[in-house]
């Protein structure tokens, strides 16, 4: 199995399909964490942090269970780092369509 397990600025989820794709594989799941844009009527804003040796090591602990438990050809764990805003979900929205095209959805 290929794993790619990462701590990134920016997901590039057209990037992430791509690596999954695979002739081997039945299926694609991609999930992509959003910010709303108001809560409580307040524009939200968040800030990602990571201690990176930590999460890594915590990110290959879930892929090899993940392996353990399925037959996975590929998989990619990424981490986003940096502020986060509603911004940041209206730009995955062109990137989801581009992902769903590229898979024949």
């Amino acid at each position: 199995m290929r794993k790619v397990i990462e701590i990134v600025d920016v997901i590039d989820t057209a990037l992430v399909s791509g690596e999954l794709n695979d002739v081997k594989s039945g299926e694609i799941c991609v999930f992509v964490g959003a910010v709303r844009e108001f809560i409580n009527n307040e524009e939200v804003a968040l800030k990602f942090e990571t201690c990176k040796s930590m999460a890594l090591k915590e990110m290959e602990k879930i892929a090899d269970i993940a392996m353990q438990k399925s037959s996975l050809n590929k998989e990619v764990k990424r981490h986003a780092v940096g502020e986060k805003g509603f911004e940041t979900q209206e730009k995955y929205k062109d990137v989801f369509n581009n992902l769903m095209t590229s898979i024949g959805r």
